[in-house]
């Protein structure tokens, strides 16, 4: 269709923004997350050997968010429904001041040809790029996070937000990149 031919165009030698906005995640070589570091670096370092300019922009490095990408993932399961709320509301919180430092930092740059999110519970980046209208939105899927925090790892309480959340950002997006078919078929019905 023509919105895959705008990209193809645009991805010929582009400028990509790509967004990570799970708090835990970080590239440096003390991750407790080395699998979607892995990912985004091989991703990142790909796109770059192809001749894009790729701008990184990761929650976990945004000041006053960095002490998250320490926690491993643990017990939340057997945590107080309490608890487990005030890491929701942690979440919340956590996604408005990096959505305003990604704001300002995008400012300051040329607007990006894409912009590539890795989506993550309660969390929706993209939505607060000011160039959002203007690029081509990519929102990767790794699953259906908010169910998978909420019933397979008992770490969300306000599941039904972060469903609307995670699906605005389905939504909004111009393509939707899942990690299997089977996945895809998932985010479809989700």
């Amino acid at each position: 269709d023509e919105r895959t031919l705008t990209l193809r165009r645009r991805t010929r030698s582009s400028s990509i923004d790509y967004l990570v906005g799970g708090l835990r995640i970080s590239l440096g070589p003390d991750s407790t997350t080395p699998g979607p570091r892995n990912h985004i670096t091989n991703f990142t370092q790909a796109a770059k050997l192809e001749g894009h300019k790729v701008h990184m922009f990761v929650t976990s490095d945004v000041p006053g968010l960095t002490r998250f990408a320490k926690i491993r993932e643990g017990s939340a399961g057997t945590q107080k429904t309490a608890v487990v709320l005030a890491s929701d509301l942690i979440r919340l919180l956590a996604m408005l001041w990096s959505g305003g430092a990604l704001l300002a930092t995008s400012l300051k740059r040329p607007a990006p040809d894409v912009i590539y999110e890795r989506l993550s519970v309660m969390q929706s980046l993209s939505s607060f790029h000011p160039r959002k209208r203007r690029a081509f939105r990519i929102v990767e899927s790794n699953g259906i996070m908010s169910r998978e925090t909420s019933r397979d790892r008992k770490a969300l309480v306000l599941e039904r937000l972060a469903s609307a959340l995670e699906r605005h950002a389905y939504r909004r997006a111009d393509m939707v990149v899942a990690v299997s078919t089977a996945l895809a078929d998932e985010v479809a019905r989700f």
